[in-house]
């Protein structure tokens, strides 16, 4: 793996695991109450998505390797320019339902040859 890439591959992995972190034994109820959490989340999830988005232009096999990528790609977009529309209930299926599988995916490209 490309040295650029695999910087990219770790920026969103640790921006995943931040999620998972932030979020850890918390309630859906408990995240649509803290505006601090979701802005967290948020920020993090919009990492996670630059990155890849960024991994696309340096890797473009890499990026078609992520099962999620152009859906976490276009979240990140949400974010950064629909930012007024965000469905808190979907950021939150989004984290249980997506990013456990990014998750994996990233953990497993990083442990793959350099």
């Amino acid at each position: 793996m490309l040295p650029e890439a695999k910087k990219l591959v770790l920026d969103a992995l640790q921006a995943a695991e931040a999620v998972n972190q932030f979020i850890e034994g918390k309630t859906e109820a408990d995240y649509l109450s803290d505006l601090f959490l979701r802005s967290a989340v948020e920020r993090q999830l919009f990492v996670v998505g630059e990155a890849i988005t960024q991994l696309r232009q340096v890797d473009r096999d890499l990026f078609n390797a992520l099962a999620e990528s152009r859906r976490l790609v276009g979240f990140r977009n949400l974010l950064a320019h629909g930012y007024g529309s965000v469905d808190d209930r979907r950021v939150w299926a989004l984290i249980h339902e997506e990013l456990p599988t990014t998750v994996e995916q990233l953990q497993h490209l990083m442990k793959g040859p350099d």
